[in-house]
């Protein structure tokens, strides 16, 4: 690739290949693009040896019939608040030497922020053997969007076999899981509805559920489908979605209805027991696995909330994010003569619990609860010394507890 400043970027390729079937070929190509604030261009030209495979060639396809050659043009201009027009061109080469080509035009005119109207031109030469009848279409395409996710389209179009047209309907599920559908009716060869079509689409952690039902000039169908998977892992049994891939356990112990998601989309929240199943992550690749700090209380901490996970294929693996609970609580501390400590005064504890300052009416912030602790506090060249009981396990995130006696004594 060779970017050429203020003209463009060029591009080419050459491929050898070797076949049992075919021997060896090669083939060539070069590209150009254009990008500007007016408009933009782009072309391929291509060339392959009759023998050259490519990787992904259908094994039937005729051997006096291959793709030898291809060329592309598109040419696309900005019109400001008239639109845009672009026009392009393709040529495919064969082997047996057909020459089909095929050739667009579109116009393109915003009518409001959400619809967009379209007047599409075609035309295409089959330019093949024993066929030469050229293909000519116009369409009108008229474009609603309803939201990020709901669209609706109506066409009107006439080609070498009569006048038709087509409305639909769509919705896609914002992420993951949720609702799809498509209301769809074609209309032409003389019948108000040629052809109907209407599918609805529910995607849950739990299965994936399917109808459709359609009417196809006098024939009528519908089609109702289900599909899902049980999975024991974890140390728990999990009705999902159908499983393609490998499968990753999520557990915060003890914490239900935290959000967690993978490569930052949300796949779920975790159940009572604070266990969640992710389906289908990607064997043999990281996957970035996270929980929604914002979901767990106050008093609750986790060493990370992120892990990468590189489960096998086909396999299970646990994520697992050990949530400890702070003892932290305020406790009211009075003198014996019941008046307040000063305010700003240093307070140390045993045991290595971290030291603090009182705070008005005594508050005292302790930052290490589980369990009884003795404390001291130093004001006006004196101090006094208390005890504060353990946190209770049923308490509140920050507690206030006492308040309790701080008996003076030599420092």
């Amino acid at each position: 690739m060779l970017i050429l400043p203020r003209i463009g970027q060029l591009s080419g390729t050459y491929a050898i290949s070797q076949s049992d079937r075919f021997g060896d070929g090669w083939l060539w190509n070069v590209g150009f693009q254009r990008l500007g604030s007016i408009g933009s261009v782009s072309g391929v030209w291509e060339r392959a040896s009759e023998n050259f495979t490519q990787m992904d060639a259908n094994p039937a396809e005729p051997d006096d019939r291959r793709l030898i050659g291809r060329a592309q043009a598109n040419v696309g201009v900005n019109l400001g608040t008239l639109g845009s027009l672009s026009v392009g061109y393709g040529r495919l080469r064969f082997s047996d030497g057909s020459l089909p080509t095929v050739s667009t035009a579109t116009y393109a005119v915003r009518l409001t922020d959400r619809t967009t109207l379209s007047l599409i031109a075609a035309e295409s030469q089959p330019n093949d053997v024993g066929n030469s009848d050229d293909q000519r279409t116009l369409a009108l395409l008229w474009t609603t969007v309803f939201g990020s996710r709901r669209s609706a389209t109506a066409q009107v179009g006439h080609d070498n076999t009569g006048t038709y047209g087509s409305v639909d309907l769509r919705q896609q599920r914002d992420g993951l899981y949720g609702f799809d559908y498509e209301l769809r009716a074609d209309l032409g060869n003389g019948d108000l509805l040629d052809r109907g079509i209407g599918r609805v689409d529910w995607t849950t952690p739990h299965g994936a559920f399917d109808a459709t039902a359609s009417i196809d000039g006098d024939q009528y169908g519908l089609q109702l489908a289900a599909s899902g998977g049980v999975v024991a892992a974890g140390g728990g049994v999990f009705a999902t979605e159908q499983i393609h891939d490998s499968v990753s356990v999520v557990t915060v112990p003890g914490y239900g209805d935290v959000t967690v998601y993978r490569d930052n989309q949300a796949v779920g929240k975790t159940d009572a027991d604070g266990r969640l199943l992710i389906p289908n992550v990607r064997a043999y690749e990281q996957n970035d696995v996270r929980l929604e700090p914002r979901d767990l209380p106050i008093d609750a901490t986790v060493d990370s909330d992120r892990v990468l996970i590189v489960p096998r294929s086909r396999g299970a693996v646990v994520a697992r994010f050990p949530v400890k609970r702070q003892s932290s609580a305020i406790v009211i501390v009075k003198r014996a003569d019941g008046t307040w400590p000063p305010a700003g005064a240093e307070v140390t504890f045993e045991g290595g619990v971290d030291a603090s300052f009182t705070g008005y009416d005594g508050e005292v912030f302790i930052s290490d609860l589980s369990q009884a602790v003795a404390g001291s506090i130093a004001f006006g060249g004196g101090t006094c010394r208390f005890t504060a009981p353990a946190k209770p396990a049923d308490s509140e995130a920050l507690p206030k507890l006492g308040p309790v006696t701080c008996v003076e004594g030599p420092p």
